[in-house]
């Protein structure tokens, strides 16, 4: 899953969401760092994706790219982000539009500029110039996505053909999506829930 999807299963704290989209910018126990609710979205994403990882599923999934299966999980998180923004009236937050919730999430990266790593930085300008969140629900906006990451590896990889080495794959992407996508939405629940109780719970000692 990608930036799209932890935001919807963050819920709608904007610190979690904001944790969220931290999550793959903030290494090891660096999370302690942050304020609770912040770093309580950063190790719910972590959790979110061993969880998703792990599923049998997605490990079927990966074959599939062939020479680009070292790449399989870059791939399938976007493309998974791609479904979910076409399909956002169904399977987005309640009362909202991805262009309005795309320009939210940008808001938000920008108001706590001073927590953003280098690397989060980056994407939230690149965002802010491009609505590169905004374009997820177009295979240009996904096709961009892919070249960008491929422009950060020293060697050419098969990212560099960008939405042209997803394309094959995406009915099968899609389909992973309606088996998981409800599953990941309870299981975000759940833990969000199990996280804050302990959050409230007195500890002894």
């Amino acid at each position: 899953m990608n930036y799209l999807a932890h935001a919807v299963l963050s819920g709608d704290d904007p610190a979690w969401i904001l944790g969220g989209f931290l999550g793959d910018h903030v290494r090891g126990g660096r999370w302690r760092e942050y304020a609770p609710p912040v770093a309580a979205g950063i190790l719910l994403h972590r959790r979110l994706d061993a969880w998703f990882d792990a599923l049998p599923a997605v490990e079927a999934l990966r074959p599939g790219f062939g020479s680009a299966r070292r790449f399989a999980g870059i791939l399938i998180d976007l493309g998974l982000d791609h479904v979910l923004a076409r399909r956002w009236r169904v399977d987005g937050p309640v009362g909202t539009d991805l262009p309005g919730y795309a320009a939210d999430c940008s808001a938000l990266l920008f108001a706590h500029w001073e927590l953003l790593p280098d690397s989060l930085r980056r994407f939230a300008s690149y965002d802010r110039s491009t609505g590169q969140l905004a374009a997820y629900d177009r295979p240009e906006g996904i096709d961009r996505a892919l070249r960008g990451i491929a422009s950060r590896f020293r060697r050419p990889t098969p990212l560099l053909e960008g939405w042209r080495v997803l394309a094959p794959q995406m009915e099968r992407i899609e389909a992973l999506f309606d088996e998981v996508w409800p599953a990941a939405v309870d299981h975000a629940d759940g833990l969000r829930a199990a996280m804050l109780e302990r959050a409230r719970t007195p500890r002894e000692g």
